[in-house]
């Protein structure tokens, strides 16, 4: 609630009486203070003429406001929360024109006594359309305000020309006195200007006479901007500001401005900022980062063309430098949801290609371990006495393909590096860095081809208890398994390691590979099982060895090969239970395969 002073009687308003009323003036703001015609500028409303609180007619019972012009023209929106939008008119028929701004609103609530103030809250029941706010006063507010701005054009136009300009280009910046009546004229050709690079001094420079830098004062037309002779963003923008010298005033120091290109005092108190977006010549048409390029369900990885054009015309051939990078920091967390170390994966490939004089290349992506540059990190996020190897534990890093299959495949998110040199001297035209270029994917297969390449109800238990049989996020699976990646198409993840249709986890744990290829997965599920049977297999002459074998080896696929984890243990001549076991993992599976039907 919010104090009021009291006042000294009651008042009526619509068929409603009130016992208090009382009429605040409220003060408003002009962001910009001054607009050009068709220009628009954001009317705030304060409690206080310094600006500090600002008032929300959104938290007042209204039941009536108005905001209006004087003279009437322009347009009014209301943008919420106390603030509303003006519009000039498109044409000004005099030099200038001062509107005023006239705002009032009327607000019903109840007031009480508390600690000897008054104090208003909003009524939860009316009587009779009126606030019922018994045994306090029913009260009105009645809010006001009023404030004049000004339509005028500004004296100062500048621009870039032409707007959109490329590495080694050179653009005019144009500077024009503004009439009154909208038109331009030049300046006399003895008026000076400051100009400064606020945004954008790495894509070129200002350049006056036969000198080049970011900041200018006291210097005289003709101005322009020289761009850099490369330029690595797929677009840029550069921000210049111009100010007018007035030569019979003093210098004077301004607020501090503090910006990527410029630090210090801008001295003009007349400036207009231009801009101009910079274009790179060398653009890449395919991939784009809205492209998701997939590995087929077969699988195999995709297909992709990398496809470039250098613009404007080079007359003669030009040679790319591709570099195509496939990334991904996967999360991770424990089975209690604890977020452990990320695995990293990263792999480039790089290609040569050519273009004759018409600037357009393709180039076909080599996923192979010749044509690639590896880095992974953290496989598995803890060192392993069984499986010791070097990108094992959070700090382990290797940089080559560590799977013993050559066949690469591999998938995430895409970047892509390219550098356009003139083919004979070798002179670089233009370059791209890191450019975001889509992802790759993967689709999951049918379970019959599953069924039939992995030809195992073994396996076939093991999957549909770990991944109902996907291998990647996908609409079929409940979005709780999508973690960390909440979209489809990556390999699918269960703490605090396991990927893809098999779960590989730890010990060893799935390679790159396996992650991108369900094939392989599967290849390594089966050797995976094996060693465990061979590791817990005990031979008893007992009717009940092949269910307690299978069974500890399921449970050992789980949960590791200690013989305290196993699921059954052989005591006195016969096998039991273990009851020091953590889980029952072993017991479903084998549940499962013998639904299944047993046998492989």
């Amino acid at each position: 609630m919010k104090p009021y002073s009291k006042p000294e009687s009651g008042c009526t308003f619509g068929n409603c009486n009130y016992d208090l009323c009382d009429s605040s003036e409220l003060f408003i703001s002009f962001e910009p203070s001054s607009v050009q015609p068709g220009k628009s500028t954001i009317i705030t409303l304060w409690i206080d003429e310094n600006f500090n609180y600002q008032y929300n007619e959104d938290d007042f019972d209204l039941i009536v406001k108005s905001i209006s012009a004087e003279p009437n023209c322009g347009d009014l929106e209301y943008l919420g929360e106390g603030q509303y939008l003006f519009t000039a008119p498109d044409t000004l028929t005099v030099d200038s024109l001062s509107v005023t701004i006239n705002y009032e609103n009327y607000s019903q609530h109840c007031a009480g006594l508390k600690d000897g103030k008054l104090f208003l809250f909003n009524a939860t029941q009316t009587k009779e359309d009126c606030p019922d706010c018994f045994p306090y006063w029913r009260t009105l507010v009645h809010h006001y305000a009023s404030a004049q701005l000004t339509i005028k054009w500004d004296s100062l136009y500048v621009e870039i020309s032409p707007a959109e300009i490329f590495a080694g280009d050179t653009a005019d910046v144009i500077i024009k006195k503004r009439l009154p009546d909208g038109t331009l004229t030049d300046f006399d050709s003895t008026q000076t200007f400051e100009l400064a690079t606020m945004e954008g001094c790495v894509l070129g420079n200002i350049l006056v006479g036969d000198s080049l830098s970011n900041y200018f004062y006291n210097v005289q037309q003709p101005i322009k901007f020289v761009v850099a002779d490369t330029v690595t963003t797929d677009s840029a923008i550069v921000l210049l500001r111009i100010g007018l010298v007035e030569q019979n005033k003093k210098k004077k120091n301004n607020e501090f401005i503090e910006t990527s290109c410029f630090s210090g005092y801008f001295q003009s108190q007349l400036y207009q900022n231009a801009q101009a977006i910079i274009g790179n010549p060398l653009k890449i048409i395919f991939p784009t980062n809205n492209d998701t390029m997939w590995i087929t369900e077969e699988p195999q990885m995709p297909v992709i063309n990398c496809v470039a054009r250098y613009n404007p015309l080079y007359l003669q051939t030009i040679k790319y430098e591709w570099k195509f990078v496939v990334w991904k920091k996967y999360q991770r967390r424990d089975v209690n949801g604890n977020a452990i170390c990320e695995r990293i994966s990263r792999s480039e490939f790089q290609g040569l290609s050519y273009s004759p004089t018409n600037g357009v290349t393709v180039w076909n992506v080599p996923f192979m371990v010749d044509s690639g540059y590896f880095y992974f990190k953290a496989v598995q996020n803890k060192q392993s006495i069984h499986y010791p190897q070097p990108y094992y534990g959070c700090n382990g890093e290797v940089n080559y393909w560590y799977d013993e299959n050559q066949e690469v495949f591999t998938g995430g998110e895409v970047f892509i590096s390219l550098t356009a040199k003139d083919y004979q001297t070798g002179f670089v035209l233009a370059f791209l860095d890191s450019v975001p270029a889509g992802k790759i994917l993967g689709k999951n297969p049918e379970t019959e081809a599953i069924d039939a390449y992995a030809n195992s109800n073994k396996l076939k238990a093991i999957r549909l208890i770990e991944s109902k049989s996907f291998h990647f996020t996908d609409t079929g699976i409940s979005q709780s398994y999508w973690w960390p990646y909440n979209e489809i198409g990556w390999p699918l993840y269960g703490p605090p390691n396991g990927y893809g249709l098999m779960q590989l986890d730890n010990s060893p744990a799935a390679t790159e590979r396996q992650l991108w290829n369900w094939k392989a997965n599967v290849v390594g599920a089966k050797t995976k099982l094996e060693e465990c049977y061979q590791n817990v297999y005990e031979y008893h002459a007992s009717p009940n060895d092949f269910k307690a074998n299978w069974t500890n080896a399921f449970q050992a696929y789980n949960q590791g090969t200690r013989k305290d984890l196993s699921y059954y243990k052989f005591v006195d001549g016969e096998w039991r239970v273990n009851k020091d076991r953590i889980s029952n993992y072993g017991k479903i599976v084998y549940e499962k395969y013998i639904q299944l039907g047993g046998g492989n």
